[in-house]
């Protein structure tokens, strides 16, 4: 299955995937089905928020397209833009990953099918994507960081736009000979870049939740390592007697064919 065919498929809707939880589950391995199918729900979650978060943008774009000021709504875009840029990265990383899981899964079916359900008990070399899910959290913690400059940095525009406003309004009065009028009471939750503000700090919360899966995804990976490590100690170990016993048996065949 090629790359894009991948892509354009859940996570959670590919058959070799639902066949490798399927062979688990008619063969008694329910350790190893709810390993993978832990690993699969974390970045089943990361796909669904990549695709919130894009959406999130795209309506951040569209509000900045209704600020009148151009030199505002520059600013504004620059910053969006230099955190669509970083978590861009981060979900090219995370399409390596999809792209890597699916064809690992894959790859178990076709090795269930050659050499039986032994095979199954590697069915995914899930540390291999490690280094990849650590990229993704540098990313989006350096995307957080752009949106709440940004956020910080409107409302100073915010607040700059409404000193400017009432200090032309007084001019005006004054021009006219009328006393100058108190400024009046700045409400920062109205108007458009408060709007944008409230989608940046939305698409800020969704990032958040990306991270936090990337994380989960990595401690559980750390603890199937240890797992399979100890799994490794343990059958060397077992081979080792084995090979003794056997090597013991052996000797004591031939000391009695000696002494015969």
């Amino acid at each position: 299955m090629s790359a894009q065919a991948i892509q354009a498929v859940p996570i959670t809707e590919h058959e070799d995937i639902k066949k490798i939880f399927a062979l688990y589950l008619q063969n008694g391995m329910g350790q190893e089905k709810a390993d993978a199918e832990s690993l699969i729900k974390h970045i089943a979650f990361m796909e669904t928020q990549f695709e919130k978060v894009f959406d999130e943008l795209q309506n951040v774009r569209s509000q900045l397209q209704t600020i009148e000021d151009k030199s505002v709504r520059a600013t504004v875009t620059r910053i969006v833009d230099a955190a669509h840029t970083k978590i861009t990265e981060a979900k090219a990383q995370f399409s390596g990953i999809k792209d890597s899981v699916v064809a690992s899964f894959s790859d178990a079916v076709a090795a269930a099918k050659e050499k039986g359900v032994s095979a199954l008990k590697k069915t995914v070399d899930f540390l291999k994507i490690q280094p990849a899910l650590s990229i993704i959290r540098n990313k989006l913690g350096q995307a957080i960081h752009s949106l709440h400059q940004g956020v910080a940095q409107i409302e100073k525009v915010k607040t700059e736009l409404h000193a400017a406003k009432s200090h032309a309004h007084n001019a005006g009065r004054l021009m006219l000979g009328k006393d100058v009028k108190a400024a009046k009471v700045y409400d920062s939750e109205r108007g458009v870049l408060a709007g944008v503000q409230k989608l940046m700090n939305k698409t800020v919360g969704l990032l958040a939740g990306i991270g936090k899966a990337a994380g989960a995804a990595m401690r559980k990976i750390e603890e199937l390592g240890q797992q399979s490590e100890k799994t490794s100690v343990h059958q060397s170990i077992k081979d080792i007697k084995d090979s003794r016993a056997g090597g013991g048996r052996l000797a004591t065949d031939k000391s009695r064919d000696n002494a015969r």
